[in-house]
């Protein structure tokens, strides 16, 4: 028997080479799919397991939390009951709401009674809905802003939060007279007829009160200004509504064809007297008017300004309120916008 040639020999062992290597490639393949399948199924689980290391990290993102039976006025003394839309998980709801002179809250839980502090935040347990009564005792009515928040167990900031609006009246307080206020109050009234040019500049001085200071009921308290302090003015809300017989009535809507009013305050958050300042008002009446040289404020002083202006189309209104002074620490406080329906 012959020998295989050595050209034979060699064309034998290609051949079986380039079949391990078909074979080879198709392994790879074959891994390569194996892979792509095992990743896909493990991508969703690592997205989730990095989520929650974020969310540990940075905390929940906060969603609004719906108010499922608001309830927009009450007579003084009677019991509301709020309900909130009710969240995922086990966790816990708070309350709070805004301080207003003769208001105070109280939540009922039960055979439990808890008054309730402005301006603090509460506990209210796990069931997703309050029990509060309401009074107000200086004022025939007054709108007070609340506040709603849900965290879960363990949870640094709220995962939800809402809030809403409540007009508690007393139909005990006499209404007959135009109210009194013991703070520094400047009134501005802007009709449809006002000739000015739609911006314009008015100096108008702060009103100083006229009621005997032995008949104040609250007393703010008025620091002496630091020579090296700071000046800080803050604009905030108070309220809104309708003007009737020159009687200010607190609404949650501004009312079509009626004369409205928006009340908001100035106040000096800082350690030094401010200088003279101004404030420009942009109202539903499509008036945006500038006021200059006001007086300057101490520490802790404050000036409530109410606007007087008429509103003629129903939908939504905007009131905007902007203030500034020279030297001003925080510029953040500075503007106050507001988005009310208008009935």
């Amino acid at each position: 028997m012959t020998p295989p040639s050595p050209e034979t020999t060699s064309q034998k062992k290609q051949s079986i080479l380039n079949i391990l290597a078909i074979f080879g490639f198709l392994a790879i393949v074959l891994l390569v799919a194996w892979l792509s399948l095992l990743f896909v199924q493990v991508l969703p689980s690592t997205f989730n397991s990095l989520a929650s290391i974020a969310e540990s990290l940075y905390g929940p993102n906060q969603k609004p939390l719906v108010i499922t039976n608001p309830t927009p006025e009450i007579v003084s003394g009677d019991t509301i009951e709020l309900g909130f839309a009710e969240q995922t998980g086990k966790g816990s709801y708070t309350f709070s709401y805004s301080c207003h002179d003769g208001v105070s809250l109280t939540l009922i839980d039960g055979d439990t009674i808890q008054p309730l502090r402005c301006d603090m935040v509460y506990s209210t347990g796990e069931k997703p809905d309050t029990s509060l009564t309401a009074t107000s005792d200086t004022a025939a009515s007054v709108l007070v802003t609340y506040t709603v928040t849900y965290l879960r167990t363990n949870d640094s900031k709220p995962r939800a939060e809402g809030s809403g609006n409540l007009v508690i009246t007393n139909p005990d307080v006499a209404t007959n007279q135009p109210p009194v206020s013991s703070e520094t109050v400047v009134e501005v009234t802007i009709g449809n007829n006002e000739t000015a040019s739609p911006t314009s500049s008015v100096a108008v001085a702060p009103q100083r009160p006229t009621k005997p200071a032995q008949q104040f009921q609250t007393f703010s308290y008025i620091p002496p200004s630091q020579v090296n302090g700071f000046t800080d003015l803050q604009v905030s809300f108070i309220e809104l509504g309708v003007i009737r017989n020159n009687i200010l009535s607190p609404r949650l809507t501004f009312t079509r064809n009626s004369e409205n009013f928006f009340r908001f305050e100035i106040k000096n958050i800082g350690t030094k007297t401010s200088d003279q300042w101004r404030f420009t008002t942009s109202l539903p009446s499509g008036n945006v008017t500038v006021r200059d040289n006001q007086f300057p404020l101490k520490p802790n002083e404050r000036a409530v300004i109410t606007v007087r202006f008429p509103v003629t189309e129903a939908g939504t209104a905007r009131a905007q309120v902007s203030v500034s002074v020279p030297g001003d620490r925080v510029s953040t406080n500075d503007n106050l916008l507001r988005s009310v329906a208008v009935q």
